[in-house]
This record gives C-alpha cells, sequence and structure tokens, in this order.
C-alpha cells in the first residue's frame, strides 16, 4: 500500500502524521520499506503540535463553536412548527 501511494505522487520526501507519525518504531518500518523499492525516499515524523498553540486552537473552535451551536437551537426551538390541518389538503 506504501509503494501505491509513494508511486504515482513520486515524492523527494514521506512525512507521515497521526498515529502513525508518533510511533518512531512505525517510522522506521515505513522508511525501511521505502529504502528497499526502486526510488527511495526519505521518511520523518510530522512535528507534534505543541501543547500551548493546540491548546489556543482547542479554546479557539470552542469559542466560535458556542454561539454558532446556541443560534442553531434557538433557532430551530422558536420556530413554529408547520402542520398541514386535515382540511386543507383540498380532498373532500
Amino acid at each position: 500500500m506504501l509503494s501505491a501511494v509513494g508511486s504515482p505522487a513520486d515524492p523527494r520526501t514521506v512525512v507521515v502524521g497521526g498515529a502513525w507519525g508518533s510511533r518512531p518504531r512505525m517510522i522506521d518500518a515505513i522508511e525501511e520499506h521505502f529504502r528497499r523499492t526502486p526510488r527511495p525516499v526519505p521518511v520523518g515524523a510530522a512535528a507534534p503540535p505543541l501543547p500551548e498553540p493546540a491548546g489556543a486552537r482547542a479554546r479557539a473552535a470552542g469559542e466560535l463553536r458556542s454561539p454558532l451551536v446556541r443560534s442553531a437551537r434557538s433557532a430551530t426551538h422558536h420556530r413554529p412548527l408547520s402542520v398541514p390541518s386535515p382540511d386543507s389538503t383540498g380532498l373532500p
């Protein structure tokens, strides 16, 4: 699968993030795989997010999300429910 991903792109380097990128043994295994391919590619881990900016992003996202959620909830709670009455169907 790794070769299939790397071949069409012809990368100069592969950066692995997420759960795989945080495991040095996984990075080593991926790098070893690419060393044995016709086009060896250096592999590196994405830099883990620093705790301060990550915390600030999470707080900012929460602060932005809260008014949107409150607005959506209030719009659905105050909207009158429109249900046709039986005599408005036009049927005899």
